[in-house]
């Protein structure tokens, strides 16, 4: 049983997480907070062996915080997951985080701050084989850059979403890009003319 095999304290920690994950995903996000509640009270008891269970639990708040539309709190939360991830050296941890920070700031029309964060986790996304993130991102930079006028270069990162799209097989995004790359290319054309 999970008790003897991994001690009260890291099952405790393990089955709040798993059950915050679940609902988060069904988008029952009350549930989630208590499960998340749950899990990271275990993990806060571990001490440093609950340390990576401490930050998983930031992140899934900061998600839960986004999902209820509570986007200041999510934007803390998202920030502490991704600072603790850093600290700890955990690079996967920090972009996930990253990456939750700057749909964050996207969504509260921080822009300038979603495409700084999109940038840097791109590149880290890239680094670390992450292609779901990478090419998440790159769209996500790609959108601040629509909405911030630049057309053209819009255009250039929604086509190496594309690009890398098809080469990841991820075929479920390549409408979604080819739309926007036909929306941008429009704006671009009508930006030029003047």
């Amino acid at each position: 049983d999970g008790d003897r095999l991994l001690g009260r304290g890291a099952y405790d920690q393990k089955a709040g997480l798993a059950a915050a994950r679940y609902y988060l995903a069904a988008g029952d996000s009350s549930s989630a907070l208590d499960a998340l509640k749950r899990g990271l009270a275990a993990a806060q008891e571990a001490g440093a062996a609950g340390a990576a269970a401490v930050r998983e639990a930031s992140l899934l708040l900061g998600a839960t915080m986004l999902a209820d539309g509570r986007l200041g709190e999510a934007v803390e939360y998202a920030g502490l997951a991704e600072r603790e991830a850093q600290e700890a050296g955990d690079r996967l941890g920090a972009l996930r985080a990253g990456s939750l920070l700057a749909s964050c700031h996207f969504l509260e029309g921080r822009l300038t701050r979603a495409g700084e964060c999109a940038a840097g986790g791109l590149a880290l996304a890239a680094a670390m084989g992450q292609r779901d993130e990478e090419v998440f991102l790159g769209f996500l930079n790609a959108r601040v850059r629509f909405l911030l006028g630049d057309y053209e270069g819009c255009s250039v990162s929604l086509q190496r979403c594309r690009c890398l799209a098809e080469i990841y097989r991820m075929s479920a995004a390549e409408p979604v890009l080819d739309a926007w790359i036909a929306r941008s290319l429009v704006y671009a054309g009508s930006a030029a003319a003047g």
